[in-house]
């Protein structure tokens, strides 16, 4: 139920290169905000963030909404934060929020305000199997200001379709990514004859 509710969502919303940037950002244990004035799409593209991510599960502070700008926001662990508008309703690219990955979800905009999010291994294979899917179901943000524009109907045949296919790519990534990391990970803890961190193994 999560996964049909949210996952498309994603892809709706956000073009391919900011969706993989947000996954690896994720993944890679950053903390990233959301920003989004219509709630019910900021909470989904939150809770897509899990489903995009299993067999893994977010270990970081978890707030699909928050209604005000907390101290959390600068929070010293790793969080997945959505809310409906920044202070004084300032724009995302204008607040600067340290060490933060910050989504303009309506804007399809991504803000960077830490170091850079790293590229996930086979990133290029990876986009280019998600890429027809994504195409199917992405609506630019001009297009989606169209007066005529019509959303999408949740829980029709064509998202429930889409969602399916989206998440055999994702799970079968990262099958692949987690089956990667074991190897290297065996094959450091021989060489050095003693465990290692993961962190060690981008060295």
């Amino acid at each position: 139920i999560l996964m049909e509710w949210s996952l498309v969502t994603l892809f709706e919303y956000l073009s391919l290169q900011n969706v993989l940037t947000v996954l690896a950002a994720i993944w890679c244990e950053r903390s990233v905000l959301f920003v989004c004035p219509d709630v019910s799409v900021l909470t989904s593209i939150v809770f897509s963030t899990l489903a995009a991510s299993r067999p893994l599960s977010w270990q970081g502070i978890f707030i699909p909404l928050l209604p005000t700008m907390a101290d959390c926001i600068d929070a010293p662990v790793p969080y997945v934060i959505g809310i409906p508008c920044l202070p004084d309703n300032a724009p995302p690219a204008s607040h600067r929020v340290e060490g933060v990955l910050v989504v303009d979800v309506l804007r399809n905009m991504v803000h960077n305000w830490g170091d850079e999010v790293p590229a996930m291994p086979e990133a290029r294979v990876l986009g280019n199997k998600l890429r027809p899917l994504h195409e199917g179901v992405f609506v630019p943000p001009r297009a989606r200001a169209n007066p005529l524009f019509q959303p999408p109907l949740r829980g029709s045949s064509k998202r429930l379709t889409a969602t399916l296919s989206l998440a055999d790519v994702l799970a079968e990534y990262m099958t692949w990514l987690l089956a990667q990391v074991k190897t290297y990970y065996k094959t450091m803890c021989g060489r050095e004859g003693r465990p290692v961190s993961l962190a060690a193994l981008e060295k």
